[in-house]
């Protein structure tokens, strides 16, 4: 599908919005920093009108879900979580919130949330349901018991509830199908990326590396996420270390929430590897497109991931990009990126250190490829169409019962 730009976007969406303008009431576990909550955002930020949409958090409302309120989109926390997922007056009040609003379609966003509205949604309206399941390995670190479980009920709710089940990787949608989803019901809808913030950026660089007190010239590798078991935050700092016995002028930075100076297991780890004075621990930052132009290389080791958003944000920006080989990554990169098996710090740290000695021109074509391979393959505006034809003939479907599938989005 190619790029839809500028006149050719804003027709289309004038289009729509005559065609439609119908209401899409989205359900969200909750709305902290994360991968699901960003592309929520993005989806919002991008529909140009054509639909109108107000989101429900089944717990608070926390960073997203302001940055959505931000928007001038109603956003509703239901305060649900531990022991007050018991309480049936919260349940009451989700359904009548359902009711209330009189959805043309409700979309849900992972697994506690397709579950919940799944239970709810049919009785208090009968809008279609479409799913987005996001994760791609619930046998890897980090996942709790209780997550696996409504996963496995959600496997046989797939087969009654959902018009459709957005994915947005490949692998994703083969493991669930293992899991025993329905397979017929899946749409993989990629992640997407907003181009004109992500790019090189000459000028973020030096003022980025100045904050840092990181010269220009000076190796700069990064990695950006979550503090999360499955994220292999610690990988990183043992290949960070390996980096640096052949790249001695290397430096190293760590940005996301709970990535800083008081993690006490990062901050121990740093300390036993002597590297102290080579690696920033910056915590939660917004600026993520400004500090993404100043690395040299990216490395993402996580040990479970679908779709990672960093991957399409680095590539955005011309950052080489090194990732272990879990659910999508090799795809997204393709032939312009590395991947390594999970656990893999040798080979990550030696395939770091070769990119970080690669000739100047052989590093510019590189970066060149990186961009290009985003620009054809994940735009943000393409990715909010797709989910547009998704809910769209979801709806027409839902109007016309004797019509049987939704129509897989181009």
């Amino acid at each position: 599908m190619g790029v839809i730009t500028g006149t050719a976007f804003l027709e289309y969406c004038e289009y729509e919005v005559v065609r439609m303008n119908r209401k899409v009431l989205h359900i969200i576990t909750n709305t902290a920093v994360g991968g699901a909550e960003m592309m929520l955002y993005k989806l919002l930020k991008y529909d140009g009108g054509v639909f109108q949409h107000r989101v429900v958090s089944l717990r608070d409302v926390d960073a997203m879900g302001r940055r959505i309120k931000d928007l001038g989109i109603d956003v509703e926390g239901m305060g649900l979580g531990g022991a007050r997922d018991f309480d049936i007056r919260l349940w009451m009040q989700l359904a009548s919130r359902i009711s209330g609003y009189q959805p043309d379609i409700i979309q849900t966003w992972m697994y506690h949330s397709d579950f919940v509205a799944s239970l709810l949604g049919p009785v208090a309206t009968n809008a279609p349901i479409v799913w987005n399941v996001r994760h791609s390995d619930l046998a890897g670190r980090g996942h709790s018991r209780r997550t696996r479980l409504i996963a496995k009920a959600c496997a046989s709710l797939s087969w009654r509830v959902p018009r459709r089940i957005v994915c947005n990787s490949h692998h994703a949608i083969q493991a669930h199908v293992k899991l025993g989803y329905r397979e017929d019901r899946f749409q993989q809808i990629p992640n997407g990326f907003e181009l004109q913030h992500f790019c090189a950026n000459h000028c973020h660089r030096r003022e980025v590396r100045h904050e840092l007190q990181v010269s220009l010239s000076a190796p700069l590798v990064g990695m950006i996420g979550r503090y999360h078991p499955s994220k292999g935050h610690v990988d990183f700092l043992r290949a960070a270390a390996e980096i640096s016995k052949h790249c001695p002028d290397a430096r190293f930075m760590m940005v996301g929430e709970q990535i800083d100076d008081g993690n006490s297991v990062l901050a121990k780890w740093r300390r036993e590897l002597g590297l102290d004075e080579r690696v920033k621990m910056l915590g939660h930052r917004k600026d993520v497109e400004r500090l993404l132009p100043s690395l040299d290389v990216l490395i993402s080791p996580s040990y479970t991931e679908s779709f990672p958003n960093i991957l399409g944000e680095a590539m955005a920006c011309e950052v080489p990009c090194i990732a272990t080989s879990v659910g999508d990554c090799e795809e997204i990169l393709g032939d312009a990126g590395m991947c390594r098996a999970p656990g893999d710090i040798e080979g990550i740290a030696r395939r770091t250190v070769e990119l970080l000695r690669s000739p100047p021109a052989e590093i510019g074509e590189l970066r060149q490829r990186l961009r290009r391979r985003v620009l054809e393959r994940y735009d943000i505006r393409n990715v909010v169409r797709e989910y547009h034809c998704v809910w769209s003939d979801c709806i027409e479907i839902a109007n016309n019962p004797q019509m049987s599938q939704p129509k897989r989005a181009a």
